[in-house]
């Protein structure tokens, strides 16, 4: 009996939360409204909710996942009207002898809860990875070019750690890449990019705004001892002639 209250007393004091918990998202540093990681280490998906999407905007989703795997399927699924839309997949993988990273991309999602589950064909044993970011994309966005490097570097700082070239066509296109660092050493960004955010010590996510039709070559620079670096980038087309926002910062373009 006294172990009962004593047990009931702690339920009192903390709150009760029968079933799952509900999926809480962190605001991102600049750029992207919010984002969410999820992770698996069995089975075959892993999974991110992204709660409270404004409906209209996109859903850029960068994930990494075992070398042994091929992707099955990359979907988003609003939990409001179980709806599933496949999302556009990179076609250039950032791929080491372990492991392979990659972006997918939802236009025009519906408000809610977004689920964006990555099926893959093998095995998540070694880790599955996935990143799913809220951007206030037009509702017509699409990816405009992608390009993915997998890169062995030596120790010293400042060595370029590239994506490889992406040739965009719009107008005012933002440009986004993403890094994991293998050993958490964090890089630094090129000038004219700012930080989505930053997520644990491992994954970098830099972007810039503005960018017109032409061909960039978005570049870390390495930290010391930045050993391994799986880079993906990708364009994202934005409404048409109306500038950088406020604040933006230049871009990084290759042949300009």
């Amino acid at each position: 009996m006294k172990r009962l209250a004593i047990l009931l007393a702690v339920i009192f004091a903390v709150g009760w939360v029968a079933g799952p918990r509900p999926a809480h998202a962190t605001a991102c540093t600049a750029g992207c409204v919010k984002y969410i990681h999820g992770t698996a280490s069995s089975g075959t998906t892993v999974s991110a909710t992204v709660p409270t999407v404004t409906a209209g905007h996109s859903l850029r989703i960068w994930f990494c996942y075992p070398l042994s795997n091929t992707v099955s399927s990359l979907t988003n699924t609003v939990s409001a009207v179980q709806s599933g839309t496949t999302a556009v997949l990179g076609t250039h993988l950032a791929s080491s002898g372990s492991e392979s990273c990659n972006v997918g991309f939802v236009a025009n999602a519906t408000a809610g809860s977004n689920v964006a589950t990555l099926t893959v064909s093998t095995s998540c044993t070694g880790g599955c990875d996935i990143w799913s970011e809220e951007w206030p994309d037009p509702t017509t966005g699409t990816m405009d070019g992608q390009n993915a490097t997998y890169s062995t570097i030596g120790g010293t700082a400042g060595q370029t750690v590239p994506c490889g070239n992406i040739t965009t066509t719009g107008s005012n296109d933002t440009i986004e890449a993403f890094l994991y660092q293998g050993q958490s050493v964090a890089p630094t960004y090129p000038s004219g990019y700012s930080s989505a955010y930053i997520y644990s010590t491992w994954i970098y996510l830099e972007y810039s705004t503005g960018n017109a039709a032409n061909t960039y070559n978005p570049s870390f620079l390495s930290g010391t001892n930045a050993y391994n670096n799986y880079v993906v980038c990708a364009g994202f087309t934005q409404a048409a002639n109306v500038g950088p926002p406020a604040g933006s910062r230049g871009m990084l373009g290759v042949g300009q």
